[in-house]
């Protein structure tokens, strides 16, 4: 880059430009309490220019701490400025003057002077500062000039040896936080120690402080957001020392309610009473993971065999103590697998003093009476188990059970041999079946031969009565006499049901062998005894006395037996008195007389009433074999239908009361709770009940839901939804979301986050910037600096360049102009001055012989106040001026030869003409050159 320093005076036919003096700072190190070499570089402006016994006096912020023994470096100085200076300096004031002692040469316009100060320590405190102000003045000036020095960044110190430990990593539970940290530079007593915890921890007012070692004094604990604040009470405690080591202890701080990393860092800083950063270091947390509590379960399967009564266990715990009393739901699956299987409890109920001990769950499978397998096969189920009121606990795993089938397709005869006698004594029997049919099972009943006769002769079993045994009666015939012999009845049996279409393997013994014995009575030859009546043959006249059948009593000589009433039965052989006619105990009935034992009460029916036959239950009761009344179906349960032996487990997603007829569905947004025991429940926050015959559906990672919600909504972009169970939280200037994000991210380097709910940042424009995190708005590139890299902080245009405010790159100093400074406009160069481009000053340029003899006056001007060499006493320090100027404007050589005469007669002496001569040669040079 081409300069000259041929400027300051004009041609008076040229229009004046006036420059303004500028100061640059610069500094080897910008950290808090650093010593630095503080650098200023001071450009020389036409108003005032720098006189001899100029005075220059750097006044510092008073936050810089300027030592006894600082200095402004003599060996920098002496490069730019000539001559001899006295500095003093004043600590209390941190002012350091710089006196010329007037032996020198005055400074002309565009001139750079650098000063290099020594001995100064940077701010205690980080953040952008002042760093002061230089006054130029000479001595006996009426006004000073002020130069405001740039301001200066200082950056924190660092925490040594920083640590951060947590107690648990469990999601949504509180932790212990501890913080050892090394201290590099002092805490002052009325200081504090930030700490800033990732993002997503939002929550923090309940933490508690519970130690502090390496630190004196009582401390008080303010939070914000996710940041915190340790501070000593007014009064309490003195200064830390340098390198002091800390422990921090922080109890109660409540986990995000999320699973995976609590986030990259945690950032400790130390402050000043005003807030202002120390020390700061990030200390790397990613390899914490958050995780859930679990529930803990001592089998994954268990085996049980249809009917058993004892079933199978398995034990419930959890791995963490809950807040509260937390409810465990036990289910099964869909409606049919709940008919299949009993557990006991239900439910648990788990609090902070037995969440640890294990919990033994029974599962049994009760006879079903349904055919869904062989021996050899096995059905699954699975239990489900819910944490009803604790959402800190993960989803708990599901527990199978193999049932092992114990139901066959048979069919049951109660007696399979009967005796009757002719006009005195039937008989009966009982046909049932073992397992429920499909469809419909029918069986044809057939005596041997006409000995007997058989009411019904057809018995039909349906899939709702097939558990309701059909009664036989077996009746003996009364057109045979003198005739005793054994008869039989048959059954064939008919059904699309594939386990009842086969008589052999469903029915292999389907006989009931019968005695038949004819009786004629007409006349009494041989009295009997009590418990005896007389048997008489009339084709032989013969009479014997026989015993009493049972269901009958005899009272003797030539009475007939007498059949037990309605209601009664007996069962006492050789029966001689009405006494012996036992009423039917409960449960039981004899709709007939003559009965040996009272019929059992079928399931399904009631038997109040003895004497007659059993009643169907209606509709929303029940009752079992053996029982004399029809109960009432128990919540959660409910019957449709008459004559049933139990009432149906009320379906997922409706309510059965007691009683119920038929299951009221649960309404929307409602899931029916404790198996349908109870009225239907509100779906709870973070949950979606669609379906209500699923029940709640946890709200995935990502989305949030409100109580009684249908589905689970995304979290809209420009939110957080740290928990599923609140409404999304904006995440505020400086941070983005978008849809479906379970936190808040920063917004990146060369992005701006405007608005509270900002989905996506918006790229800085060229010409704008953000160089740190989390910025609401681009910041505008200042004038001299460019702006590139939009990540990046300004970068300080070159000499020769400049930039305007907003311009994103630094321009050159296009030929014809000259740009004095980088933070305004290329000027433009007068007449009879000119650049070739990147100029901070403009050359002088002669085209023409006719003005030669006013550049040369001008060029003889320029060398007598730019060199001060050719001032009347300095008049022997030409060379060096002269030599300076060929630096400036190369010449050809035969201009330097004629160049190094005019050296040699300067040097005799000989000053008036020389001087003149030196000019014009000079300006000779200048022109040849160009």
């Amino acid at each position: 880059m081409q300069r000259t320093w041929l400027s300051l005076l004009l041609l008076a036919a040229s229009p004046v430009v006036a420059l303004d003096a500028t100061v640059s700072t610069s500094w080897s190190n910008a950290t808090v309490s650093a010593t630095s070499r503080l650098e200023l570089v001071l450009t020389t402006g036409d108003d005032p220019v720098l006189p001899a016994d100029a005075l220059l006096e750097i006044r510092l912020n008073s936050l810089f701490t300027v030592a006894s023994s600082a200095a402004v470096d003599e060996s920098v100085l002496a490069q730019t400025l000539d001559g001899s200076w006295n500095v003093t300096v004043d600590t209390d004031a941190n002012v350091l003057a710089i006196q010329r002692s007037g032996d020198g040469n005055a400074v002309s316009s565009g001139t750079q002077i650098r000063f290099q100060l020594t001995g100064v320590s940077n701010p205690p405190r980080a953040g952008k500062i002042d760093v002061g102000t230089m006054e130029i003045a000479a001595t006996g000036a009426p006004s000073t000039q002020t130069l405001t020095l740039q301001s200066m960044e200082i950056r924190p110190g660092a925490i040594w040896n920083a640590q951060v430990t947590l107690s648990n990593v469990l999601s949504g539970r509180t932790a212990s936080l501890r913080m050892q940290l090394t201290l590099a530079h002092t805490l002052p007593h009325d200081g504090a120690v930030g700490v800033s915890l990732p993002y997503m921890y939002g929550a923090l007012s309940g933490v508690v402080l519970s130690r502090v070692t390496g630190l004196d004094g009582d401390f008080t604990l303010s939070t914000k957001n996710n940041m915190l604040w340790i501070k000593r009470k007014a009064g309490s405690g003195t200064d830390s020392a340098e390198m002091q080591d800390v422990v921090l202890e922080l109890d109660d701080v409540i986990h995000p309610l999320l699973e995976g990393p609590i986030g990259p860092s945690v950032l400790l800083q130390t402050l000043d009473a005003s807030n202002r950063i120390i020390d700061q270091t990030y200390v790397d947390t990613s390899d914490y993971i958050l995780t859930k509590a679990r529930v803990l379960f001592s089998s994954s399967s268990v085996r049980v065999t249809e009917g058993d009564l004892t079933g199978a266990q398995y034990t419930v715990s959890l791995s963490a103590p809950p807040f509260r009393d937390t409810t465990l739901l036990l289910s099964v699956g869909d409606s049919t697998s709940r008919a299949k299987v009993t557990l006991d409890p239900q439910s648990i109920i788990f609090s902070t003093s037995n969440w640890s001990t294990p919990t033994n769950i029974t599962v049994t499978v009760p006879n079903d009476y349904v055919v869904s397998g062989t021996s050899t096969q096995e059905s699954v189920v699975a239990i489900t188990h819910t944490i009803a009121n604790d959402d800190t606990f993960a989803g708990a795993n599901d527990v199978s059970v193999h049932i092992s089938e114990n139901d066959f397709p048979a069919v049951h005869i109660s007696d399979r041999f009967l005796a009757v006698i002719e006009g005195l004594r039937n008989s009966s029997y009982q046909i049932s079946l073992l397992s429920q049919p499909v469809s419909d099972v029918v069986i044809d009943v057939i005596p041997h031969n006409s000995l007997i006769e058989v009411i019904p002769d057809q018995i039909v079993f349906t899939t709702s009565t097939w558990n309701t045994p059909k009664i036989i009666n077996v009746v003996a015939s009364t057109i045979m006499s003198n005739v005793r012999a054994t008869s039989s009845i048959l059954h064939h049996l008919a059904s699309t049901d594939v386990n009842y279409n086969n008589d052999g393997y469903i029915f292999p013994q389907n006989e009931v062998l019968v005695y038949y014995e004819s009786l004629e009575m007409d006349s009494c030859m041989e009295p009997c005894r009590a418990g005896w009546f007389p048997l008489v043959n009339i084709s032989t006249g013969d009479s014997q006395c026989v015993g009493c059948p049972l269901g009958h009593f005899c009272a003797g000589s030539c009475s007939a037996p007498v059949p037990c009433s309605k209601g009664t039965s007996s069962s006492v052989e050789f029966a001689g008195s009405a006494d012996a006619c036992q009423a039917c105990p409960l449960g039981t009935y004899a709709h007939t007389e003559g009965l040996s034992t009272c019929m059992t009460c079928p399931a399904g029916a009631s038997c109040i009433d003895a004497t007659t036959s059993p009643q169907p239950c209606s509709t929303g009761f029940y009752s079992g074999a053996s029982e004399n009344q029809c109960h009432e179906c128990q919540a959660g349960t409910y019957n449709n239908e008459t004559f049933q032996a139990a009432c149906l487990p009320c379906p997922q997603g409706y309510y059965c009361a007691k009683g119920s007829i038929n299951p009221v569905p649960c309404a929307e947004g409602y899931y029916s709770v404790n198996f349908g025991s109870t009225p239907c429940g509100r779906c709870p926050a973070g949950f979606a009940c669609s379906d209500p015959t699923v029940g709640p559906v946890a709200c995935p990672s990502g989305s949030y839901s409100l109580e009684g919600s249908l589905t689970c909504s995304p979290c809209p972009s420009g939110n957080s939804c740290l928990s599923a169970k609140q409404a999304p939280q904006p995440c505020g200037n400086g941070y983005y979301s978008a849809q479906g994000s379970i936190t808040c991210k920063r917004c990146p380097r060369g992005y701006a986050c405007s608005s509270p709910t900002t989905s996506e940042p918006a790229a800085c424009a060229l010409g704008t910037y953000t160089s740190i995190e989390g910025e609401v708005a681009c910041r505008t590139c200042s004038a001299g600096h460019s702006c590139v890299d939009v990540t990046q902080s300004p970068v300080l245009c070159d000499l020769g360049s400049y930039s305007l405010e907003g311009d994103h790159e630094c321009h050159a100093c296009p030929a014809g102009k000259y740009c004095p400074n980088q933070y305004s406009s290329a000027l433009s160069c007068a007449a009879g001055s000119y650049s070739l481009g990147n100029a901070t000053l403009p050359a002088l340029v002669d085209t023409t012989r006719s003005v030669l003899r006013h550049r040369a006056n001008y060029v003889m001007q320029a060398v007598i106040v730019r060199l001060p060499h050719c001032r009347r006493r300095n008049v022997h320090k030409a060379p060096t001026a002269i030599v300076e100027q060929l630096h400036v404007h190369p010449v050809r050589m035969d201009i330097r030869a004629r160049l190094q005469v005019i050296l040699s007669r300067v040097r005799s002496g000989r000053r008036a003409m020389q001087t003149t001569r030196l000019a014009l040669h000079v300006q000779e040079a200048t022109n040849a050159h160009h």
